[in-house]
């Protein structure tokens, strides 16, 4: 069985970490941090891209998974 496929593709020579924030984006005002990368090419999601060179497109393919 085949299907559209996940693949972050990147600079070898260039990707690493750039910086990190914390956010209180979660329901009830939970924070987390987020980190952002360099190096990162684009980001395709269900077989479609969701970042491309580091702009986010309006593309919004992905689900939310939860345990069975």
């Amino acid at each position: 069985m085949t299907g559209p496929a996940d693949i972050m593709i990147f600079d070898p020579e260039t990707i690493g970490p750039w910086r990190k924030e914390f956010a209180r984006d979660l329901p009830g005002g939970v924070g987390r941090f987020k980190a952002w990368g360099k190096g990162v090419k684009a980001t395709i999601v269900n077989g479609r891209p969701i970042v491309l060179d580091g702009a986010l497109t309006t593309n919004l393919p992905g689900e939310v998974v939860s345990p069975a």
